[in-house]
């Protein structure tokens, strides 16, 4: 079967069609035993091709659940995308979109192997959205318990790729994450781990911080969330940081702060210093004249104290070498989202 079309569709209002998803839902569930035994399990002799675009001028989501993933508002607007589907992969490619107040244009790539595996690779970039936005829309993305809308704003930005194996369920244990991110003109609000930060070294600001951008790259390998040496440019304080966190919450932070940001707290000379100049962290300086913090949390217990340079150094290596073991691996440039016929 050989198809290649164009698809064009105008306004779509998705409560319009939630009474059909109701109708299906209930067929399925009211199917006679008998029905399904005379389903034949003979393979299929055919193959398909579909090709194309598509696009949508607007699409509204409200207050929906899927299959217990909450969606409290989804307004998306100016769709389209480039798809070639067969049937050993799905690949989609160009697909742009505006939302959260920003702009998105991914890339995905579903391939199913002949042993019956399967996997989804994804490349997305993501300019200007609003992480505020996002997290409210999203319900949090069900992470409630490690950051929420409230914990956070700032304008976010991101070129990121990722490899999902799929056996009979996503195996999260072995998902391939790499990637850069930013973070603009936001802040940090009322987090427990800066909150905990900020009991140990006395600056109230922590409870509230604004920061001028962050930047980091991050990666995912396994079953843990990375993040290399990133500096962190604040009204508070000037922190360069490092460390882990867990997909089971416990994470582990090294933290090494400005020794006069920690005596007197950060002044407005130096903020405005950095705020006209564009200037970041002084390297340098903060190497010679810094405390050295570290931050845990395993099992729901965290901890705040000084860091060891032993610790230091255990955490810096294994950093090093798990995006060595990652490189070795994962190779994104090989991954193809090519929908044009070959």
């Amino acid at each position: 079967l050989y198809v290649k079309t164009h698809i064009k569709l105008g306004d779509i209002l998705f409560d319009d069609f939630k009474h059909l998803m109701a109708l299906e839902t209930t067929n399925t569930n009211t199917s006679s035993g008998e029905s399904v035994s005379n389903i034949t399990s003979d393979t299929q002799n055919w193959s398909f091709l579909i090709h194309g675009s598509a696009s949508i001028n607007s699409l509204t989501i409200d207050s929906t659940d899927f299959e217990g993933f909450n969606v409290n508002r989804l307004h998306i607007n100016d769709m389209s995308a480039l798809f070639k589907l067969t049937d050993s992969s799905y690949i989609v490619d160009q697909f742009k979109l505006k939302v959260f107040e920003g702009e998105m244009n991914n890339s995905l790539h579903y391939k199913v192997r002949d042993d019956g595996t399967q996997s989804v690779s994804t490349h997305n970039i993501i300019h200007d959205v609003n992480i505020r936005t996002l997290l409210r829309d999203m319900d949090n993305f069900g992470m409630d318990s490690v950051i929420t809308y409230e914990n956070i704003s700032g304008i976010f930005s991101t070129d990121i790729n990722t490899f999902v194996p799929i056996d009979d369920s996503i195996l999260i244990n072995k998902m391939l994450v790499s990637g850069d991110i930013t973070l603009e003109k936001g802040g940090v609000y009322d987090f427990p781990p800066a909150q905990e930060i900020s009991k140990f070294t006395s600056i109230k600001e922590l409870d509230n911080i604004q920061f001028k951008t962050l930047r980091s790259n991050i990666f995912m390998f396994k079953n843990k969330l990375y993040v290399p040496r990133t500096n962190i440019v604040s009204n508070a304080i000037d922190i360069a940081a490092f460390g882990m966190q867990s997909m089971i919450n416990d994470s582990e932070y090294h933290l090494e702060v400005h020794l006069s940001n920690l005596l007197f707290g950060k002044s407005k000379k130096r903020n405005k210093k950095q705020e006209e100049s564009g200037e970041e962290i002084d390297e340098e300086s903060l190497k010679k004249s810094s405390q050295k913090l570290k931050y845990t949390s395993t099992e729901g217990k965290t901890k705040v104290g000084k860091g060891s340079k032993e610790s230091r150094e255990i955490m810096m290596n294994k950093i090093r070498v798990q995006k060595k073991m990652l490189d070795f691996i994962f190779f994104p440039k090989n991954i193809h989202y090519n929908t044009d016929l070959d």
